[in-house]
């Protein structure tokens, strides 16, 4: 080819601009550079040539430009247009470099648009021209990385071995044969990570995978700043990590993973080519994440990014078809968590658009599965056979369509096992031992280190149970033992999976051997409980995990008790109660012997809590934003940095649950008395300093709490109007309280003798009950008559409330907050409370009422005040207890907003409001107003479990504040409080007035 400047001076121009600009886009990714290379060269073709070597250069050239173009863009008409020009540049070639630069950018052209559009016409092209440049200079890199990209897609397409191989082979090739600082080193490093991570996703060899992964990473740290280049290898390592996390479950590589693209996703505009498959690694991440820690928020973002990769690629192309795969599935998830019908019609429809016969092999199968997935997600919630038919003969598909060695056939041999179970469950028996075979085979073909595979294992446990409790063969009940335990230890699957099968493990062990031999499997479930509520996720996730293990706790108390070790069984309890409030406290706890012997880490560590409380307020406040990655980082670094300091000399039980030498504490000034309420027993622990004492309470059932909790919570019971209605309510109480004298508070005291004060701590729906208000039916006194009760959501609940110092009376204010009106609430008369407060405190209060008492004023006011006293109404979310709130003047004051505090020095939140004290859908976790304001740090909270009414609200308020005010102190806040609804009980109020009102604290 001759010189440059042997062209005509015009030609010089035009080569030299073209040439430059072209540059600059390689170098610093300069879209406007790439429109002004394509205008520079047709500009050139202009000028008439009469050197057809020439000519077939500045043609190439405007391919090359108008290639870039579309890479920029997306703009179609541009990558049509380069592969007219490339071939009607090479219809009469002779066999030179520039014939060859021409032939393997035409194949790059036609793979372009077989990722676009599919086709075999298109991939074969691409090869053809690929090969072509690579035959004519066998030695070249560029010509060779070509040529391994087309044979990796057609291979991906079709399946040959061969294909893949010979792609392995010159992408390693040509990234061997360029120099370091080449232009396009990073690129050729990128192609050997891609070849590579496709032969790993075929034969499942680990080393492949590594490798890319390195080649990924070489080609990061070789690439352009802030260029295309960049961007393109910020995606290939985020799937090739994802991957790597699928290998071997270490939940960093999601992490990793997603940070690394989102860069990406800046640099690729809107109509770039290369934004849906970056999008679309980015969902899978995310998708990945959530089922590891089940944020919702985490399965939100990978449904969008699915739907932005969907909407930007071509319709018929191959990152539509990525896209469209993991968008139903994931639709499919987010129904299954919320129930919402739109989600699974949706997702079954986008599935549904894909064509099996035309779909590429590479995606076939795991598209057939989700599909499945779908169709049987439906199958279980609205039971249509026809979905569950449909779902069994599409996994006999996907298996067919999966190649030995494919990656997912594990998998699906798995879920073929679980819809064949179903149908056998739908009266077709023989299913079951193809079942069992099927998760078998799913089992056996699982990959080492595969995350998925202790889901596998705890399925095949669950199976080969339920053959034993039809045929009873007891080595079906060995295996179902071995396995869950097997699937409890799998440390790469997730929480929620590992819970469930310790759980299964424990109660096998306890049928097969005992009581003794169950509980190592509950102590490591209760372990596992930090995971499920972990706080690298939002509060409502957590809170959502929590309700999945309902009753963790009591049950492995109850297995504890049967042991003969009540001593353990409390610690069970304290281990598997208020988890949430438990982290909270655990966070802001008292770091000072750490900060002697390890500031540097100490101080990381508030930074950590600190950077942490932002999302809290995050979950508090939709108007506060805080990105779900940064929250995953930050509580990952928090675990790492508590297991570094676990590792100090005297620090190895740094925010361990407590033993009970430590909880016993907690009765230093009166028994505590714990209910546990559980399925397989319900029992009395009476814990004092010295141990704890057992009562047997074989009348009280889990059943029948429930059953009294629905009756008395039902909305005609507690707020009665017209004398039936309160004629039908006083019954209920009544015979309420008769019932939990007779099941549950009679044996206590008989045991308890004399006792003078006493500490009451339910599980499970019985802390919605009143048990100190427990009424003898036949002499129609109650628990009050005999000592003072209160209430403790756990010991450790009780021990830092105790653990505030008493302030005597400094004449701190007294704040007061009262909301006559509250809108769409009923009106409340709250004077006489506040005159019985203000004659005491006089102008010590400060009273914000009206429009004064909104929710931004009285967050503000709480933590500059020791004494605070709630009139207005209360609203109790038993569904959603977060949500339960004080109702103030402009907005709700919730327990979240509550948790958000953190104050010392507070003595008395005294709530003359509604239901400020149950719980509701977690019970264990006491999520409610009163715990939210123990755990801020007031150690005295009087609350109410229902309604409270005008008229005698104000004769508890005088009579608490006048002996307070008095007293100087808010210690005695208990027993005034029990005299006060004595006082009513005198007055002749019936249980519905003074049964509810209710003293936490020490």
């Amino acid at each position: 080819m001759r010189s440059p400047i042997q062209v005509g001076r015009p030609g010089l121009v035009h080569a030299i601009r073209l040439a430059r600009a072209l540059q600059r886009y390689d170098r610093i990714g300069d879209a406007a550079a790439v429109y002004e290379a394509v205008s520079v060269g047709r500009a050139a073709l202009d000028v008439p040539l009469s050197d057809p070597e020439l000519d077939r250069t500045r043609q190439v050239s405007l391919g090359v430009a108008l290639q870039a173009s579309h890479s920029v863009d997306g703009n179609r008409a541009a990558l049509d247009e380069s592969i007219a020009v490339y071939e009607r540049a090479l219809a009469s070639a002779s066999a030179d470099a520039e014939t060859a630069r021409g032939q393997s950018l035409l194949g790059t052209a036609y793979l372009t648009r077989f990722r676009l559009d599919g086709g075999d016409d298109n991939i074969d092209q691409a090869v053809a021209h690929c090969r072509v440049a690579v035959d004519m200079a066998p030695d070249e890199p560029e010509w060779q990385g070509n040529l391994s990209q087309a044979l990796w897609l057609r291979h991906a397409n079709r399946g040959a071995p061969a294909d893949l191989e010979e792609a392995v082979d010159l992408a390693r090739r040509a990234a061997n044969g360029t120099p370091p600082g080449h232009a396009d080193e990073s690129r050729r490093w990128q192609n050997v990570g891609s070849v590579l991570l496709a032969r790993y996703q075929e034969s499942g060899v680990e080393s492949d995978l590594d490798e890319g992964i390195a080649a990924d990473e070489r080609a990061l740290g070789v690439v352009g700043r802030k260029s295309f280049g960049e961007a393109l290898c910020r995606s290939a390592l985020c799937a090739a990590l994802t991957r790597r996390f699928q290998l071997r479950g270490h939940a960093t590589d999601l992490d990793d993973a997603i940070a690394m693209v989102e860069p990406a996703l800046e640099l690729l505009v809107d109509g770039n080519p290369d934004r849906p498959i970056a999008l679309y690694n980015c969902g899978a991440a995310f998708e990945m994440r959530f089922r590891l820690t089940g944020s919702t928020a985490d399965l939100d973002e990978a449904i969008a990014m699915f739907q932005t990769s969907l909407a930007a690629a071509q319709p018929t192309g191959r990152d539509a078809t990525f896209a469209r795969s993991n968008l139903g599935n994931a639709l499919r998830s987010r129904f299954e968590l919320t129930g919402r019908r739109g989600d699974i019609d949706m997702a079954i429809d986008v599935l549904r658009a894909m064509d099996p016969s035309t779909t590429n092999r590479e995606v076939r199968p795991s598209f057939l599965n989700n599909l499945a997935a779908a169709l049987s997600a439906r199958f279980d919630t609205f039971g249509a056979v026809a979905d569950l038919d449909e779902a069994i003969a599409i996994t006999h598909q996907t298996l067919a369509a999966a190649w030995p060695g494919h990656p997912g056939r594990a998998r699906y041999q798995a879920n073929l096992g679980g819809l064949l179970q179903t149908r056998g469950r739908d009266g077709e028996p023989e299913d079951l031992d193809e079942a069992i075979a099927a998760v078998r085979a799913g089992v056996r073909d699982s990959r080492s280190g595969d995350p998925e595979q202790g889901g596998r294992v705890l399925v095949l446990s669950r199976m080969l149970l339920s053959r034993f409790r039809a045929r009873g063969t007891a080595s079906d009940l060995i295996e179902s033992s071995e396995l869950a335990y097997d699937a409890a230890r799998a440390q790469v699957a997730p929480a929620d999976i590992r819970m469930e099968a310790a759980r299964l493990w424990a109660e096998l062990a306890t049928e097969r051997d005992g009581p003794t031999a169950g509980l190592e499997g509950w102590r490591y479930a209760l372990d596992l409980l930090p995971l499920i509520a972990w706080q690298g996720i939002g509060r409502a996730d957590q809170e959502r995990r929590l309700y999945e293990v309902f009753g963790l706790a009591s049950a492995a108390a109850a297995t504890a008790i049967s042991a003969e070790q009540p001593e353990l069984a409390v610690e069970f309890l304290e281990h598997g109660r208020s988890v949430i409030w438990n982290q909270i406290l655990d966070a802001r706890g008292d770091f000072a012997e750490l900060t002697a012997a390890a500031p540097e880490l100490s101080i990381r560590l508030a930074e950590v809590r600190a950077a942490l409380d932002i999302h809290l307020a995050a979950d508090l406040s939709a108007a506060v934003a805080a990105a779900s990655t940064d929250r995953t980082r930050l509580a990952r670094e928090w675990d790492q940095l508590i297991d570094e300091v676990r590792r100090l000399p005297g620090f190895a039980e740094l925010l361990r649950p407590p033993r009970f030498d430590k909880l016993a504490a907690a009765a230093c000034d009166g028994p505590v008395v714990i209910v546990n309420v559980s399925v397989a027993r319900c029992d009395a622990l009476i814990v004092t300093t010295t141990g704890v004492r057992v009562v047997p309470l074989p009348n009280l059932t889990a059943e029948s709490v429930v059953d009294h909790v629905n009756e008395v919570y039902a909305a005609p019971i507690l707020m009665p109007t017209g004398l039936a209605a309160m004629l039908t309510a006083d019954r209920v109480i009544t015979a309420l309280l008769e019932w939990l004298w007779r099941d549950v508070v009679s044996p206590i005291v008989a045991e308890l003798g004399a006792v003078e004060r006493i500490w009451w701590s339910p599980t499970g729906y019985l802390t919605l009950l009143p048990l100190h208000a427990a009424t003898d039916p036949g002499t129609g006194t109650c628990a009050a008559d005999r000592f003072v009760s209160s209430y403790a959501p756990t010991l450790r609940s009780l021990i830092a409330a105790r653990a505030t110092i008493a302030r005597p009376d400094r004449g701190d204010k007294v704040l007061v907050v009262a909301v006559p009106r509250a809108p769409g609430a009923a009106e409340l008369n709250v004077g006489p409370e506040i005159e019985a407060i203000r004659t005491r405190f006089g102008d010590r209060c400060l009273v914000l009422d009206d429009q004064d008492s909104t929710r931004e004023r009285v967050l503000a006011e709480l933590p500059r005040h020791h004494w605070v006293h709630f009139a207005c109404h209360g609203s109790q979310q038993l569904d959603n207890p977060s949500t339960s709130a004080l109702i103030l003047h402009d907005h709700p004051l919730t327990v979240l907003d509550l948790a958000g505090l953190h104050m010392t020095g507070g003595e008395l939140a005294f709530l003359s409001a509604c239901e400020t004290a149950g719980g509701g859908a977690l019970p264990d976790e006491s999520i409610h107003l009163a715990a939210a304001l123990q755990v801020i740090g007031f150690r005295h909270v009087a609350a109410t479990f229902w309604p409270v009414y005008d008229a005698p609200a104000p004769i508890v308020t005088e009579y608490i504040y006048d002996r307070l005010s008095r007293a100087g102190t808010a210690t005695d806040t208990g027993r005034l409080l029990h005299e006060a609804t004595r006082e009513l009980r005198t007055l002749g109020h019936p249980p519905i007035i003074w049964a509810p009102y209710a003293h936490f604290g020490p």
